[in-house]
């Protein structure tokens, strides 16, 4: 099965992901982006970092899913990543996205677990990150469309062990 972890930038969902992606029956889906690398994140491990040039030869090629824009940059699925766990119910993947690419892997069955933040603490969970204004704000704005996708609702206010425990018991009720 597919599992997306959505919500605003700052609300826990990559450490969610980490968590799951060291159990032996998940896997962490890689996503692309053309986005500059972060202090601290690996090429291969944190994203696929791509030039503009190899993204759109991707997208020519037919090789990605669920494509964003987000401030300029682009992010994306690679597809083949994806083909071997839909529909699975012994494997299972796990991927991070913003509201724009969930209604796409949705379509194919995705479940989706929306990890959510009050507006204040998200706006200086992304300012103390180094996030734009602008983009904060339209981040808050994103965050109102992407209720109707959920299937499970994380507070991420919540401590981290807890919020993982509460996920963990989500998917075991969808393997059933």
């Amino acid at each position: 099965m597919i599992y997306i972890l959505t919500g605003p930038s700052g609300s826990g969902k990559t450490t969610q992901a980490n968590i799951l992606s060291k159990r032996d029956d998940f896997k962490r889906i890689i996503t692309c982006t053309t986005r500059p690398m972060r202090d601290g994140e690996v090429n291969g491990i944190d994203y696929f970092f791509k030039t503009k040039d190899e993204f759109n030869s991707m997208l020519e090629q037919n090789a990605l899913l669920a494509v964003t824009e987000y401030s300029g940059n682009l992010y994306g699925v690679p597809k083949q990543s994806l083909q071997k766990y839909v529909n699975s119910k012994e494997e299972h993947i796990v991927i991070v996205l913003d509201v724009n690419g969930v209604r796409e892997l949705k379509e194919m069955g995705a479940y989706c677990i929306c990890l959510t933040l009050d507006a204040p603490t998200l706006k200086e969970r992304m300012l103390e990150r180094g996030d734009d204004i602008t983009d904060v704000m339209s981040r808050l704005n994103d965050g109102l469309g992407l209720i109707s996708y959920c299937d499970f609702f994380v507070d991420s206010r919540r401590p981290i062990e807890f919020n993982s425990n509460a996920i963990s018991e989500f998917i075991k009720s969808t393997c059933k």
